[in-house]
């Protein structure tokens, strides 16, 4: 026969037979011993976390003819029975007890087919009392010779006190067929050394019938055994540490409540125990003070089983969600982590999660179901698994708009929109009402946070005015969001955002739109700028884009800025913002005319109201204004005689004067001054005249006027008055209001008086200069006209002829020019060489009846001059001087 020995879970060892062969009664006693040697060799092996608290298994077996005792046994005439056996032992004197962690029975047979169980009892009366525990079976195959099977206790053992009896309780509860099984009885009452101190095995062990197919009267009362003997068994385990748990106490508490946990010792220390502790707040909330968070202690009095321990919590204004405060128990010295070493105490936070509602785009164009208006509900904070948010929204319109559940007169749907929702943990009930209501659920992976909602136009409805709409859109009052019942979990409850919970969605009509111009025309100076305001008359569903084009012969005549604009759609669009356009004139300097163009206005949009549009404003622009003097003497017709406009050479490099036609010895002479066009919208030109030398003459606006220094006309932008008579006069009329300031249509005349005149001995030439301003008028740099200027006059008190006939007049200084100047009978003096300085200060003194004589200021570098006179009769006089010389006679 050959014997294997092979390890199982929990077991020291099981000894199987390779196969059954009958052995004689000496041989098998003989074999047996043999065995159970080897047996007991590997028994020695006890696992590290567990001892031998006492055993027997090594004591002969009992050498009676009964040398086992039954568990199952077929007795023939007597009937089949099952039984159950009580070993009892007594524990040690270990303060804190014990802690079973197995039990190991030696049976001589068991069959298959026999259903049993193994439990630790306490002793009631010196019998087999409460479970204490029930030891869980190994897996095995039947035998009939002596085998060891291990049952294990549940994780932790079974705690025994000490000094205490307690027992091992076999009992066969089933059967099928009628097998036996049978547990080893030892020849002696001695147990096995090597036991732990004061624990014994009894001397003799206990039975009872649990059933007999021959007597159904059983009375499962526990007997003693006839043979006073021992069963075999061995009880592994250790001495017994407590073993520490933790409950939870009342949870939910609502924050600012102490979250409260009892620590718990199976076994009473018997001295003062410290247990490390561990605590940590709720993922996502802030209940705890870091202070009372983290690693912590509590002391278990001696001989106390139990304490309680209490973490403060915080009660804030932030919203947060409901979480748990943990507990665990951490190793430490003197105890054991018991298998509930975690407990949670819920806390609940009593602060409203806040719900607002915001608008990206509110508006909608009736009827178009591909524009909609977008409403945002947005919570507070990020909801968490098993959250609930329900937020009503309520519809309502003051203008007539229909709003979800309406019907006709028929009950048919007559509503102008629908509503919807989407977002990740959003649901949307009564969406065909005016209370839609939407659900916000947490998840642990997903952020629940954000609702959009729209509003969607019914396709091609058209409620048949041209009237735009209002709806309002809110949130429930806080009463209702808050409720009792809403269906609102998180703690705290719901509550709407204190301004942002209404928002106005207009809804545009299908029949509207334009865009207003605040002008048709604008009128600018060539050297000017002009503004004007376009802006559109409702709301667009679409941006619109207006694009503007010079158009005309006259394009280049003035430029626009800008060119284009995008009027935005939308609430916050720019679409009700008017948009300023500024016209500039182009300066065409030369080019006396006025000039005309149109701008074009090209509109953009998808809106079908706005797209295709086309508006066109009309620029004048209007050549800048110029001063222009005129001989007044001389008359073409009754008009000014544009032969006798007085216009600087152009070939003159520096400013020269512009002469009177005649003397003024006879009386005071006239020119006129006006302007050669409007001016700038609104402004106004002035002009001053001033005389240079006041002893020799004066001006006046009238003939009869009293000669002044000074005078200041002014023309202005208007129509003519009924002053400005033109009806003789072609090119305006003379004003003859004698007020400084006339229409820009008319002229007025500056009269020259003599004031030399009768003074004997004064005579000579003065310069009358003229300033413009304002109005836009052109300044002195324009080659053709000028704007500001000096017109010179001769006064003399003595006849004006010379002894041969000749009328001399006041020079004009013209510097190096070849012409004689613009006016006739005129001189000219002629600097000769290279230099380039004019002659400054060329005058007339010393007139008499047959002389003259010039006088002039030296010029830098001049090798000589050159001096021509022209009297009235033709003749003209030449005479070369040297340099040097600054006069000739």
């Amino acid at each position: 026969m050959q014997a294997l020995i092979s390890p199982s879970p929990g077991l020291n060892a099981v000894l199987t037979p390779a196969c059954a062969v009958p052995i004689s009664g000496g041989r098998r006693r003989g074999l047996a011993v043999l065995l159970r040697g080897l047996v007991l060799a590997v028994w020695l092996a006890v696992p590290a976390e567990a001892q031998v608290l006492v055993s027997n298994l090594g004591q002969a077996d009992s050498d009676n003819t009964v040398s086992s005792s039954p568990v199952a046994q077929d007795y023939g005439f007597f009937g089949y029975r099952r039984f159950g056996n009580a070993q009892g032992f007594t524990t040690g004197s270990h303060a804190e007890g014990y802690r079973l962690s197995s039990v190991e029975i030696e049976f001589s047979r068991f069959d298959t087919g026999i259903e049993f169980s193994v439990t630790v009892r306490s002793s009631s009366g010196s019998q087999p009392g409460t479970v204490l525990g029930t030891l869980t079976k190994p897996a095995f195959s039947a035998f009939s010779d002596d085998t060891v099977l291990t049952f294990s206790a549940a994780a932790g053992g079974i705690l025994l006190a000490a000094n205490t009896e307690y027992f091992v309780v076999v009992d066969a509860t089933g059967h099928t067929g009628k097998p036996v099984a049978q547990w080893r009885i030892t020849e002696s009452d001695n147990e096995d050394s090597g036991a732990a101190a004061g624990w014994t095995i009894g001397n003799e062990h206990l039975y009872r019938t649990n059933f007999n197919s021959s007597d159904s009267g059983i009375s499962n009362d526990w007997n003693a055994n006839l043979l006073p003997s021992s069963l075999k068994l061995r009880i592994n385990g250790s001495e017994a540490s407590p073993r520490i748990t933790v409950q939870p106490g009342t949870s939910p508490v609502t924050e600012g409540a102490a979250a409260e946990f009892t620590v718990t010792a199976d076994v009473a220390p018997s001295s003062m125990l410290t247990v490390q502790l561990e605590v940590a707040d709720a993922s996502g909330s802030d209940f705890v003070d870091a202070g009372n968070e983290g690693g912590k202690t509590v002391t278990i009095p001696a001989d106390a089983s139990s304490v309680t321990y209490q973490v403060a919590t915080r009660a804030d204004s932030t919203d947060e969600p409901d979480g748990p405060v943990t507990m665990t128990i951490g190793t430490g010295t003197g105890y054991e982590v018991g298998s509930s070493s975690t407990a949670t105490v819920t806390v609940t936070d009593d602060d409203p999660t806040t719900v607002e509602l915001t608008g990206s785009d509110l508006s909608m164009f009736e009827g178009d179901a591909s524009n909609t208006a977008v409403l945002t509900v947005t919570l507070g904070r990020q909801l968490v698994a098993g959250e609930v948010v329900v937020a009503p929204l309520v519809l309502a319109s003051a203008t007539g708009a229909r709003l979800p559940g309406s019907t006709d007169g028929g009950g048919d749907p007559d509503n102008d929109f629908t509503v919807s929702a989407s977002g990740t943990g959003v649901a949307l009930t009564e969406a065909n009402t005016a209370n839609p209501v939407l659900t916000f659920t947490g998840h642990d992976t997903n952020t629940v946070q954000t609702a959009t909602v729209t509003l969607t136009p019914v396709a091609n409805r058209d409620d048949g005015d041209s009237a735009d709409e209002t709806v309002t859109a809110r949130l429930a009052s806080n009463s209702v969001l808050g409720a009792s019942g809403s269906g609102t979990t998180v703690g705290g409850g719901a509550a709407r955002h204190a301004t942002n919970f209404q928002v106005s969605v207009a809804m545009l009509d299908n029949e509207g739109g334009g865009v207003t111009f605040a002008v048709s025309e604008v009128r600018l100076l060539e050297t000017g700028s002009a503004i004007y305001t376009v802006s559109l008359d409702a709301q667009p569903t679409s941006n619109v884009t207006m694009a503007i084009t010079r158009e005309g012969t006259n394009s280049g005549a003035a430029t626009v800025s800008p060119s284009s604009h995008t009027f935005t759609s939308g609430t916050n669009g720019t679409w009700d913002d008017p948009v300023t356009i500024t016209v500039t004139g182009s300066d065409q300097s030369g080019t006396n005319a006025n000039r005309e163009l149109t701008l074009s206005h090209a509109f953009a949009s998808t809106d079908s109201r706005y797209g295709g549009m086309n508006r066109t404003v009309a620029v004048k622009v209007d050549d800048a204004p110029e001063v222009e003097a005129w001989e007044g003497w001389k008359w073409n017709h009754g008009a000014l005689d544009p032969n006798r406009k007085m216009e600087r050479p152009r070939t003159v490099t520096s400013t020269p004067g512009l002469s009177l036609g005649q003397d003024i010895v006879a009386g005071p002479l006239d020119y006129v001054i006006r302007l050669s066009n409007r001016p700038e919208t609104g402004g106004t030109v002035t002009v001053t005249a001033t005389v240079g030398d006041s002893n020799l003459a004066g001006i006046s606006l009238t003939r009869d006027g009293a000669p002044q220094n000074s005078l200041t006309l002014t023309f202005s932008d208007r129509d003519p008055s009924p002053h400005c008579d033109n009806s003789h006069h072609d090119g305006g009329g003379e004003d003859h209001d004698n007020t400084p300031e006339t229409s820009w249509q008319c002229w007025r005349k500056v009269w020259v008086h003599d004031l030399a005149a009768g003074k004997t001995g004064v005579r000579g030439c003065t310069d009358i200069t003229h300033t413009a301003t304002g109005g836009g008028v052109r300044g002195m740099t324009g080659p053709y006209s000028w704007s500001a200027g000096t017109i010179r006059a001769h006064m003399m008190s003595q006849s004006r002829q010379g002894p041969n006939g000749q009328e001399f007049r006041c020079p004009m200084i013209t510097g190096k020019s070849s012409s004689p100047g613009m006016g006739s009978q005129n001189s000219a003096l002629q600097v000769a060489g290279p230099p380039t300085d004019p002659v400054a200060n060329l005058q007339l003194a010393a007139l008499d009846a047959s002389s003259a004589k010039a006088t002039w200021d030296a010029v830098a570098g001049a090798t000589g001059y050159r001096v021509e006179w022209e009297a009235t009769d033709g003749l003209n006089v030449v005479a070369g001087v040297q340099d040097g010389v600054t006069e000739t006679a």
